[in-house]
């Protein structure tokens, strides 16, 4: 299966490799002012039993929002970014699987698409995909775990656990009242958390990342700092790597571990 998870494990690797290439101009280009073009999917699931939210994309946005209904709605539209795009919205579709573990899951599924795109270009080995926007608005205390290449991603309001993995993605995460798990590579997010319940890890690798944390948080901050400009908040003022404190740090009497990491960009820890 072509799913978007094995476009990010095949495009990470590239990357390591440094074999990967941008992505190649549309073969047919849309003119401008051309009326957009665009499928929506939609539905409100019942849980009956769900105890989490995964949600995978390759490129576009994933909002997230919060309730109370033992319910989870979401609202997905592919948007044609050009002609060839256009063909491939049929094929394109919004996979929704429970697993035996009680998970829900919201898979971006392009593999019909680019079987077509092979068939009518098999000498093209690289294709725009066209993004997906999703709107969600889900239990508060559902965990999340969103996997994705390059979206736009808000998540407001969440009581429970939080991972989020992504490449180029934007991340904004608002009222976080849980634990958050962050892997990033070249991306931007502003985190910021209300309340830390339990042990969590942000570790990036050329990103600009900023953390907010109420002035009175109570937790244990572990460092692993690789970049040259790295600001802290709660009595620490880092401008050097060669004067990082102890690797692990009570704060307000200690808590919850907070490990950050970064390799290379911007990491900034505020109390607000």
């Amino acid at each position: 299966m072509c799913s978007v998870r094995s476009l990010l494990r095949r495009t990470r690797l590239l990357c390591l490799l440094g074999l990967f290439l941008a992505p190649s101009p549309a073969l047919h280009a849309q003119p401008a002012g051309a009326p957009e073009h665009a499928v929506t999917m939609a539905d409100t699931l019942a849980l009956a039993g769900a105890e989490g939210l995964y949600v995978e994309n390759y490129k576009g946005s994933i909002t997230v929002t919060t309730w109370d209904r033992p319910s989870v709605a979401y609202h997905a539209r592919i948007v044609a970014e050009d002609l060839d795009g256009q063909m491939m919205l049929p094929e394109i579709k919004i996979q929704v699987t429970r697993d035996e573990d009680g998970q829900l899951s919201l898979v971006t599924n392009y593999r019909k698409a680019l079987r077509a795109m092979q068939r009518l270009y098999p000498d093209l080995q690289q294709y725009s995909l066209p993004p997906v926007h999703y709107v969600i608005t889900m239990p508060r205390t559902m965990p999340l775990k969103i996997d994705d290449y390059m979206s736009e991603i808000d998540v407001t309001g969440l009581g429970a656990d939080l991972e989020i993995y992504t490449y180029k993605g934007h991340v904004a995460v608002t009222d976080l009242d849980g634990t958050i798990k962050l892997d990033m590579f070249m991306g931007r997010a502003d985190i910021g958390i209300r309340t830390l319940t339990g042990d969590s890890v942000i570790d990036t690798y050329e990103s600009n990342v900023d953390v907010r944390l109420p002035q009175d948080a109570a937790f244990d901050l572990a460092l692993d700092l690789g970049a040259l400009c790295t600001l802290m908040d709660f009595g620490f003022n880092l401008t050097d790597r060669g004067k990082a404190p102890p690797k692990l740090n009570p704060i307000n009497g200690g808590g919850p571990q907070l490990h950050l990491s970064n390799h290379s960009g911007f990491l900034r820890l505020y109390a607000q």
